[in-house]
């Protein structure tokens, strides 16, 4: 009895073993995200804030969360005429709408969830809608994969279909560590 007892453990384990080994880099969405875990910086960001051109260095700092199902995302930039932007942001996957969410909150005022996916294995769609003193308020983002160690993002923010906002960049990683007190 109890060498059957074994044989079944040994098979449990080695099934359990294979469904585990079998599992590829894709069945964990949050993939794309935790490998941008490091410090990133664009020296050639663009902000328009409906027709005033602004050029600033902007940092971002990814952080996998404590069990890597999210992704912790610090952004700072020195915005001349508007003052310094801190912001922070929750990434996670939500396996029951098949969606990303990214949280995020700032000290200019912005605290919501965008919503999105990938369009293909390199570019990453997300956005938000809401409502600001009864106007419709859309925040659309656009992540470009080009490579490790670079990535472009394309953000447009309008309220009733006028566009008040835009920012691109190319960002690329400058360290894998967390550098948010040197941002």
């Amino acid at each position: 009895m109890k060498s059957i007892f074994k044989i079944v453990m040994a098979i449990i384990f080695l099934i359990a073993s294979k469904n585990v080994s079998s599992q590829s880099v894709t069945d964990n969405p949050m993939k794309p995200f935790t490998d941008m875990a490091g410090n990133w910086e664009s020296t050639d960001a663009v902000l328009d804030f409906a027709g005033t051109i602004i050029n600033v260095n902007y940092f971002m700092d990814f952080d996998k969360t404590s069990d890597g199902s999210g992704v912790v995302m610090y952004e700072k930039c020195n915005i001349p005429g508007f003052g310094k932007l801190n912001g922070a942001n929750l990434v996670g996957f939500d396996p029951f709408d098949g969606k990303y969410h990214w949280f995020s909150v700032d000290n200019f005022g912005t605290t919501h969830d965008h919503v999105g996916s990938f369009t293909d294995e390199t570019h990453f769609y997300m956005e938000h809608k809401s409502t600001r003193d009864g106007k419709e308020f859309l925040e659309k983002i656009w992540i470009d994969f080009i490579h490790i160690n670079t990535i472009k993002i394309k953000l447009i923010a309008s309220t009733d279909e006028i566009v008040e906002q835009i920012l691109t960049g190319t960002f690329k990683r400058k360290g894998r560590g967390n550098q948010q007190e040197n941002l």
